[in-house]
């Protein structure tokens, strides 16, 4: 009888890793709390923001906070231009002087810049210096035939120590000829951007 041959196959049990049907619940629950926390964070964010931009307090004190800014700009934009009109003497005389020159010589344009310049308004974007008005009074003067009479009043002024207000001003008195009568007040006021002195009124 003929030896009869079985083959036998051995199944190997599958090896577990000891992860396989386990759910990842660790990085989930990691996500979740990074999602929440990212939404929390936008939240905030967006009620600070609406905060700032909608509640009347915050408005108003942003609005001051720019006016002030606007306002610190304008006067350093005004000081750069004061820096820059550097027409008069280092002394008030010598500005007087040079104003009278001017007269004499019939330069209207240069006698008006020996006065303190007009700034204007606030509400201008930008500060402008302006001289027109000086301009305008000796050209009127001119066709008046007065520039001769402006000068010799100009020439008789003293200095009157007495009434300066500050350091940076400075008054002459102009008296009628044989008497202490008062004729013409003149006012100098020292640009310490500058550094000259110029007539603030005559």
């Amino acid at each position: 009888m003929a030896d009869e041959s079985y083959n036998y196959t051995v199944e190997q049990p599958e090896e577990n890793d000891g992860f396989e049907g386990r759910t990842p619940t660790k990085g989930r629950s990691f996500k979740r709390r990074l999602i929440f926390l990212i939404v929390v964070v936008v939240v905030i964010i967006g009620i600070v923001l609406a905060w700032t931009f909608f509640n009347p307090d915050a408005r108003r004190a942003r609005e001051m906070n720019e006016n002030y800014e606007r306002v610190q700009k304008w006067i350093e934009d005004a000081e750069q231009l004061k820096a820059a009109d550097n027409y008069g003497g280092k002394t008030p005389q010598e500005t007087l002087d040079l104003f009278v020159a001017a007269l004499r010589n019939g330069d209207m344009e240069l006698a008006s810049k020996y006065f303190v310049a007009d700034i204007r308004a606030l509400e201008t974007e930008h500060p402008i210096l302006s001289k027109q008005k000086w301009l305008d009074d000796l050209m009127g003067a001119q066709q008046e035939n007065r520039l001769g009479e402006i000068a010799d009043i100009v020439e008789r002024a003293v200095p009157d120590f007495e009434n300066r207000a500050y350091e940076n001003d400075f008054k002459f008195a102009v008296y009628k000829k044989g008497s202490q009568e008062l004729e013409v007040y003149i006012n100098l006021e020292f640009n310490e951007a500058s550094g000259v002195w110029q007539i603030e009124s005559l």
